[in-house]
C-alpha cells in the first residue's frame, strides 16, 4: 500500500473541522485507522458502546479481527495524538453518538459495527443500516485525501505544482491499508520504536 506522507495526514486532521458532521465522522474513522494502526476490518467491528475516551487515547473493543475470529473481543487503543493540534479524536467520539446513535437493548449494543455505510454524494449523504465496508470506504478515503490536498492548496501549504501533483497522485492511489502502516513506517524512518 502506498505510504501516506505526514503533511497529508496533518491536513486530513485539519479537514475534520471544515466539513459537515457526517464527513467529520468518516474522517474520524480513517484517522482511527491511522493513529490506532488498525486494519479496516478491525475498525469496522468495533462495538460503539465499548468506546471510552481518555486524555491520551480512545479505547474500545473489536469483536472480530483478522487474528481473533472467535468473537471474544480484542481490545483496541488509538492514540489521542496528531500532527495538527486539532482534537480530531474527541470531535469524532462525541459526534458518533449524535450522527450514528446506538441503543442498549438488554445490556447489549444494538449494533456490532462502528459506522453505518454512507450513501449519496456531497452534503446529501444518508446512512444505510449496515456497516461501512471496504468497497465503500476506499473511494471515500481517496475523496477525503483529495479534499485535504485542496485545503492545503487553498491555505498556501503546498509549495509548487510538482508537490501538489505528488500529493494528488498519492491521494488517488492510496488504499485503506495505507492507514495502518502510517505510524510504524514513520517510527522506523525516525529511528524510534
Amino acid at each position: 500500500a502506498p505510504e501516506l506522507p505526514m503533511e497529508l495526514v496533518e491536513w486530513l486532521e485539519r479537514l475534520i473541522v471544515t466539513v459537515v458532521p457526517h464527513m467529520q465522522l468518516v474522517i474520524w474513522w480513517f484517522l482511527l485507522l491511522i493513529w490506532g494502526t488498525l486494519r479496516a476490518d478491525d475498525a469496522i467491528h468495533v462495538v460503539p458502546s465499548s468506546l471510552r475516551l481518555r486524555e491520551d487515547a480512545l479505547l474500545g473493543s473489536s469483536w472480530q479481527t483478522k487474528v481473533e475470529r472467535k468473537r471474544r473481543g480484542t481490545g483496541i487503543a488509538c492514540l489521542r495524538a496528531g500532527l495538527s493540534k486539532v482534537d480530531w479524536c474527541g470531535i469524532g467520539f462525541f459526534l458518533l453518538a449524535l450522527v450514528c446513535p446506538w441503543k442498549m437493548v438488554n445490556g447489549r449494543c444494538d449494533r456490532d459495527f462502528l459506522l453505518w455505510r454512507p450513501v449519496g454524494a456531497g452534503d446529501d449523504w444518508e446512512w444505510e443500516n449496515t456497516h461501512l465496508d471496504y468497497d465503500t470506504a476506499l473511494p471515500l478515503f481517496r475523496k477525503l485525501l483529495d479534499m485535504a490536498v485542496d485545503l492545503m492548496v487553498q491555505s498556501g501549504a503546498v509549495d509548487g505544482s510538482e508537490n501538489e501533483a505528488r500529493l494528488r497522485k498519492i491521494s488517488r492511489s492510496a488504499t485503506v491499508h495505507s492507514c495502518k502502516n502510517f505510524v510504524p513506517h514513520n517510527a522506523v524512518h525516525a529511528n524510534k520504536n
